[in-house]
C-alpha cells in the first residue's frame, strides 16, 4: 500500500510540474546540490524544485563527469561533477539531497554535514539507530537541518529556508 500512496505522489509531482509555469526564483533561494544520477531525482527533488521560489537546482554530482553533466543539461542544473566530493566542496550549495546508494546514505549525509550544507537524505536515513543518533547530533552541532525524504518533505520543505 505504501508503494501505491508513493507512486500516486510522485505521478502527481510530475504532472503539477508540467502544468505549473516556472516561478521566478527569490533573490534568496537555495542552492541545492544533488548527490547521484538516481532516477528518483525527478520525481522526489528537481521537479518539485522546479516550481518552488526558493529552490535552484544549482549542481549535480556523479560518479561519473559524463552522467552528471548529461543530468544537468536534461534537468537545466546549473554545474555538475564527476565526485560527490566536489559538489560539497562547491561553498555556494546550501542543501543537499543525497539518493546515493542506500549503504552510503551515512556517509554521504555526514560529510555534507562536515561540508557546512543542510540535508534532505532519501530513505532509508541510515542503516541503524546509532549512525542515525551521530548524525542528528551533528547536524545539532553545526546548526544545520537534516531531514529523511519522504513524499511530504520533498514536495514542501525541501525548500523552505532553515
Amino acid at each position: 500500500m505504501a508503494l501505491v500512496a508513493q507512486s500516486a505522489t510522485f505521478i502527481h509531482q510530475y504532472i503539477s510540474s508540467f502544468l505549473h509555469s516556472k516561478p521566478r526564483k527569490s533573490p534568496e533561494a537555495l542552492k541545492l546540490g544533488i548527490l547521484s544520477s538516481a532516477q528518483i531525482n525527478a520525481a522526489a527533488v528537481i521537479h518539485p524544485a522546479e516550481t518552488h521560489p526558493d529552490v535552484i537546482l544549482y549542481a549535480i554530482a556523479s560518479r561519473d563527469a559524463s552522467t552528471a553533466a548529461q543530468a544537468a543539461k536534461q534537468y537545466n542544473i546549473t554545474k555538475s561533477y564527476g565526485s560527490y566530493q566536489e559538489l560539497l566542496d562547491d561553498p555556494a550549495v546550501d542543501i543537499v539531497y543525497v539518493s546515493t546508494p542506500n549503504g552510503q546514505h551515512y556517509e554521504w549525509t555526514s560529510k555534507a554535514l562536515q561540508a557546512g550544507k543542510h540535508v534532505l537524505c532519501e530513505k532509508p536515513f541510515t542503516s541503524n539507530a546509532d549512525e542515525a543518533k551521530g548524525l542528528v547530533s551533528l547536524a545539532k552541532e553545526k546548526g544545520l537541518t537534516l531531514e529523511e525524504a519522504s513524499p511530504a518533505s520533498t514536495a514542501g520543505s525541501c525548500g523552505q529556508r532553515p
